[in-house]
Formats: structure tokens, C-alpha cells, sequence
């Protein structure tokens, strides 16, 4: 099938399968950033942070609560 053939019967499909076909290539020709691993120490912290919180919630407080006061010190 010739590049011309194929987008013919790109043109034919409904507009709904021609934007996910258009997503997919694009998604496949944009670099995608590598995502590092967690080290161990990561991944240790993250678990402690996590008994604390399901030890005592009440002593965490909401994002959108600690940015309020940070921006309030500004």
C-alpha cells in the first residue's frame, strides 16, 4: 500500500479514529522523558512517611492547605 493509498483510507474513518490514530503518532514520535527509578533510601523514606500518616491522618494536613500558608509567608 502506497503512502497516498493509506491515507486515503485514513480519510475515510471517522474523525474520532482519525484524532486517536493522530494521538498515537504523535505520541510515538515525541521523546518520552525516562523516569528514574526510586532508590533504596527513596523507597524507604516513602514507606516511613506512609506508616506515619496511617498511624496518625489527623496529623497530616491537606495540599492545598500547607501551599496556602507558604504563600502567605511570601
Amino acid at each position: 500500500m502506497t503512502r497516498a493509498e493509506l491515507q486515503q483510507k485514513l480519510m475515510e474513518l471517522p474523525v474520532d479514529e482519525r484524532l486517536d490514530i493522530a494521538q498515537t503518532l504523535w505520541d510515538s514520535a515525541t521523546p518520552q522523558p525516562e523516569i528514574p527509578a526510586l532508590t533504596d533510601e527513596q523507597k524507604a523514606l516513602l514507606s516511613e512517611r506512609r506508616a506515619a500518616f496511617l498511624a496518625d491522618p489527623a496529623a497530616c494536613h491537606p495540599w492545598e492547605e500547607v501551599k496556602a500558608r507558604i504563600l502567605a509567608r511570601l
